[in-house]
């Protein structure tokens, strides 16, 4: 007995794959790129961006037309894995709705795309990510190169990237409207940067506790066991006695070398707005392998939600960790744990 294929499910399946690549290389790349900001990740996802700036000249020139769909398929899986690698790095300590919305966005206008059958708008977007995947690479490459993480390093490392996209525009052969989507995307990144909406990368958040027994000595701290919300993303639960400090711990990764002023910026929920209490500052130097650590700490800090931002001092937020402070109920089952 034959088996019938619907011509249309055909088509459609053919309308998606290219949408199916880039997020099969999103995917890929969460599960395989794992492991500590270094050189050598950083070398891989340089080798991402390389095989992506050839695939797009090869693609735009018409070049190895036989197989042309399995490179527009190759160019966006890999491209997916370099734009998902740096949205991780880029927003990983930051708890920014930015962050999911920036990412939402190019997927939907990538889908809207496939709907609307509009290959041309489609391969402005796919240029656009592009652009802006090799500028958040070369916003960290370029501070780890010189060992700072001054701001203008940003601005320097973003125009760089355009300038070696219009190189690989020139290469393509100058088609106008490919242009156009680096230009938008890397104009919005710079301008969510300049009004404090991405973190002051290179500088990642590794990891934070809270907790109201902090030991200097071992730097650990034991949290109160944390409930099925918590696990979802909900503000921790800190129980504390009338006299107890609630203690904040943050471990921040640099590059090797570099001097940083951070600062803990501690805000208590008052009638449904934030309100400012208090801000301490440290200074660090980076290369420690599990990140640099820091604690600070609020000795009356009364019942209800707190957060405390970490943030270059008087710049922008690197992470937020919340907290919900509460009087103790009962005795609290806790396990001591090392930042």
């Amino acid at each position: 007995m034959a088996l019938l294929i619907d011509p249309a499910h055909v088509q459609r399946a053919r309308a998606y794959a290219p949408f199916t690549a880039f997020v099969g290389g999103f995917v890929f790349d969460i599960l395989t790129l794992r492991g500590p900001l270094n050189w050598l990740n950083l070398g891989a996802l340089g080798a991402y961006a390389l095989l992506v700036s050839v695939l797009l000249i090869l693609q735009a020139r018409g070049a190895f037309e036989k197989w042309s769909k399995w490179l527009s398929y190759a160019t966006q899986f890999g491209l997916g894995a370099l734009f998902s690698a740096m949205v991780v790095l880029y927003f990983k300590s930051s708890h920014q709705l930015f962050s999911f919305l920036f990412v939402m966005i190019l997927f939907c206008g990538m889908v809207a795309n496939e709907f609307l059958h509009k290959d041309k708008r489609l391969r402005e977007i796919i240029w656009g990510i592009y652009a802006v995947s090799l500028a958040m690479l070369l916003n960290f490459v370029i501070p780890y190169a010189l060992d700072s993480v001054r701001p203008v390093y940003f601005y320097l490392s973003t125009a760089m990237a355009l300038g070696l996209v219009v190189v690989v525009w020139l290469l393509a052969g100058r088609i106008k409207q490919l242009l156009r989507g680096p230009l938008i995307s890397v104009g919005i990144l710079v301008g969510v940067y300049a009004i404090g909406l991405i973190p002051p990368v290179p500088l990642v958040m590794k990891n934070g506790l809270v907790c109201t027994d902090f030991i200097k000595a071992e730097y650990s701290c034991a949290p109160d066991a944390q409930g099925f919300s918590q696990k979802l993303g909900a503000a921790p639960v800190v129980t504390k006695d009338s006299g107890d400090a609630v203690y904040v711990l943050t471990a921040v990764a640099a590059p090797k070398g570099a001097h940083a002023v951070l600062e803990h910026r501690w805000f208590q929920e008052v009638e449904g707005s934030w309100q400012a209490r208090d801000v301490m500052t440290f200074e660090i130097k980076g290369g420690r392998k599990d990140g640099w650590r820091f604690w600070s700490r609020k000795r009356y800090a009364r019942p209800g939600y707190w957060k405390v931002e970490t943030a270059l001092k008087g710049g922008n937020v690197l992470g937020v960790q919340k907290i919900k402070v509460e009087e103790p109920r009962d005795e609290a089952k806790k396990s001591r744990q090392l930042l």
